[in-house]
C-alpha cells in the first residue's frame, strides 16, 4: 500500500469517528449515561490520533493526482487549505477529550459544562471535516461540482499572495495560542492559569 492509497482509506476514519462521537454525547446527554460520554471521548481521541498519518499523506497523495487529466486545481487547494484547518480542529478536540478522559479515570470529576463544551467542539469538527471531504470529492469528481464544473483546471496563483490564506495561518496561531488554557479553565473544576479567578459571595 502506498502512501496515497494510505491517505484515500483513512480519509473516511475522522468524519465517521467525529458523526459517531457526536451521536454517543447527544444520547448520553439525553439518558445521564456517563459511559455513553467516555465512549465518545474514546473514540474523537482515536480519531485525532488517525488523522495524524492522513493528515501527513495528504501531500503525497496531491503530487501523484495533480497531473491527472481531470483534477480540479482549484478544488485541490481548497481541500488543502480546509485540511489543514480540520487537522488543528480535530487535533484540539482529541486533546479536549483526552484531558477530560484523563480527569474521569482519575475520579476527580470534569466541569458540569465539560459535556456541553464537548458536544459543540464535536458539532464544529464536524461540519469542518464534512466540509474538506465534499471538496475532497470534487477534486476528480467533476459531475458534483455545479456550475463552477468548468472552471477548476487551470492552475491557481500561488498562495503566497493569498488574502484567505493568510487568514487561514492567523486563525490557526490562535487555536494554538488559546486551545490549552481553554481545556484547561472548561476541563477542571477549579479556574486555573488563564481562567478569571472565581468570584466569592457573602
Amino acid at each position: 500500500m502506498d502512501l496515497v492509497h494510505l491517505h484515500l482509506v483513512l480519509t473516511h476514519f475522522p468524519i465517521a469517528g467525529t458523526i459517531f462521537a457526536l451521536t454517543l454525547i447527544v444520547l448520553s446527554m439525553i439518558i445521564n449515561r456517563e459511559d455513553l460520554l467516555v465512549s465518545a471521548m474514546l473514540i474523537l481521541v482515536l480519531s485525532a490520533a488517525l488523522a495524524i498519518p492522513l493528515y501527513l499523506t495528504g501531500e503525497a497523495a496531491e503530487d501523484a493526482i495533480e497531473h491527472l487529466a481531470g483534477v480540479s486545481e482549484h478544488f485541490l487547494e481548497l481541500h488543502e487549505d480546509a485540511a489543514e484547518l480540520s487537522f488543528f480542529l480535530l487535533e484540539g478536540l482529541g486533546i479536549f477529550a483526552a484531558v477530560g478522559l484523563g480527569f474521569h479515570l482519575s475520579k476527580v470529576g470534569t466541569h458540569s459544562l465539560f459535556p456541553k463544551a464537548l458536544l459543540l467542539g464535536t458539532l464544529i469538527v464536524t461540519g469542518s471535516i464534512a466540509w474538506t471531504s465534499n471538496l475532497g470529492g470534487k477534486i476528480r469528481h467533476s459531475e458534483i461540482r455545479g456550475n463552477t464544473a468548468n472552471q477548476q483546471t487551470k492552475p491557481v496563483p500561488s498562495p503566497k499572495h493569498d488574502d484567505s490564506s493568510s487568514l487561514r495561518h492567523s486563525l490557526v496561531l490562535q487555536l494554538r495560542l488559546y486551545l490549552l488554557p481553554g481545556i484547561l479553565c472548561v476541563v477542571h473544576s477549579r479556574p486555573v492559569f488563564y481562567c478569571p479567578p472565581a468570584k466569592r459571595h457573602g
